[in-house]
Parts: C-alpha cells; sequence; structure tokens
C-alpha cells in the first residue's frame, strides 16, 4: 500500500510503476457508461489465456507535496472488466509505452509474490518474530525466506507436487514419526511410510541416500534412509 506522493517521487527517479488504484463506487458506477471496450487476450499467470474487455484513460490525480501544496500526477489508467471478478479492476500506471495488453499481463505475476507472502505468514509464522531487537527481525525475516526457498526447491523435484504448498509438502513429507539407529559404522534413520513415501524415495535429493546410505567424512560414518 502506497500514496500517489510516494508514486510521484519513486517515479521522478525513473522507475516506472504498475499498481492498482482504489475503487471508489463512483468510479465503479462510471464504468457502466463505458462503450469503446477493447476486448484483449491475455496470457494467465498459472498458464492458458483469456479474453477480457479493457479501456484506457489518461488520468490526474492529486496529492500534497512536502512543501504541503496539491501537486498533480498524470497516470495511465486502464480499467478491465470481465476478468472473473464481480466488479471492474483499475491498473494505473506511468509507463506510456507498453501496450494494453502488456500493462494487464505485467500485473497478475504480483499476485504470486503475495501469496508467497501470506504463505510465510501462515505457515511459517513469520508474525510470530522471536525478538523485538531489528538485528533479530531481520535474521528470523531472513531464515522464513530461506526455509521458503527450500519447501520451493523440494517441490520442484517432486513429481506431482511442483506447485504444492508449503503446508502441503509439510503434512505430506515432513511430518510423522521415526527411529534413529546409530551403529558403529552407520546411522539408520527410519520413517514412517505415507501414500506419497514413493514419490519422495524417487526424488532426486535422496539419490545415493536410500539403498546403502552415504559415507560423511566429517561424521565418519554412513547416513541412509529407511521407510517402514
Amino acid at each position: 500500500m502506497t500514496d500517489y506522493k510516494n508514486i510521484a517521487k519513486i517515479s521522478g527517479e525513473g522507475v516506472k510503476i504498475v499498481t492498482l488504484r482504489y475503487r471508489s463506487k463512483e468510479m465503479v458506477e462510471e464504468v457502466e457508461h463505458i462503450e469503446d471496450w477493447e476486448v484483449v487476450r491475455i496470457k494467465r499467470a498459472k498458464g492458458g489465456y483469456a479474453k477480457i474487455r479493457a479501456h484506457e484513460k489518461l488520468v490526474t490525480l492529486r496529492y500534497r507535496g512536502d512543501d504541503e501544496k496539491s501537486k498533480k500526477l498524470e497516470m495511465r489508467e486502464v480499467i478491465v472488466t470481465d476478468n472473473g471478478r464481480q466488479k471492474p479492476m483499475f491498473i494505473i500506471t506511468t509507463d506510456f509505452e507498453h501496450s494494453i495488453k502488456d500493462i494487464i499481463e505485467l500485473y497478475p505475476p504480483r499476485w504470486l509474490i503475495e501469496l508467497g507472502i501470506k504463505t510465510e505468514t501462515k505457515f511459517f509464522d513469520l508474525n510470530q518474530l522471536a525478538s523485538d531487537l531489528d538485528i533479530k527481525l531481520n535474521f528470523d525475516t531472513f531464515l522464513t525466506q530461506v526455509a521458503h526457498a527450500l519447501y520451493r526447491l523440494m517441490a520442484k523435484n517432486l513429481r506431482g507436487y511442483e506447485s504444492a504448498e508449503p503446508e502441503t509438502l509439510y503434512k505430506e513429507f515432513v511430518q510423522g514419526w521415526g527411529r534413529i539407529y546409530n551403529y558403529e559404522d552407520r546411522i539408520i534413520v527410519c520413517l514412517s511410510k505415507k501414500r506419497s513415501t514413493g514419490c519422495l524415495i524417487n526424488a532426486p535429493f535422496l539419490d545415493g541416500w536410500v539403498d546403502g546410505g552415504k559415507y560423511i567424512s566429517w561424521l565418519g560414518k554412513k547416513l541412509e534412509f529407511v521407510w517402514m
């Protein structure tokens, strides 16, 4: 969330902005009187194509500057309907070069970022930080990003689970009981079997760790995984 003052500041530094405009009741009512719609075929963020209606116009947005004086910000507004939502979407941008199609396709991937933030907050408990100290907050956030990246890397190597959420991966592959047997020449980790175990055993990152295990030099023993 930001305001027009920040958009104007960032745009003044040469950065092009594409974001959603606050949708007021009056703006939605005005859309009903638009007649010159353009049909645009766009590529969906999750694959496939869709036909939507779009209307483009220039808008002048007002904001208060640092000197408290009223200032103007010229932006390009793209109104989108028939996009699977009940109300129209109002995209505003400082990009006057790309086509309507490019602008519309540029915005949806942003939701993937929001989905990642939602996952980090819900599953990794990003809200439950360990300390109020800034250095600790930054470290907690960093570890959350690492955990999220590791789950995504794990998903890429699990056939059929490439797009699965971390919560699903945890329930299907991580959560469960097991036993560890420590012998003179090896350590055997015995894990409980699940319906998804076959997919996990065949994953590339477990190659060599099953059926004999791998020798860990600093451990001085072999480490092997077995499912019971």
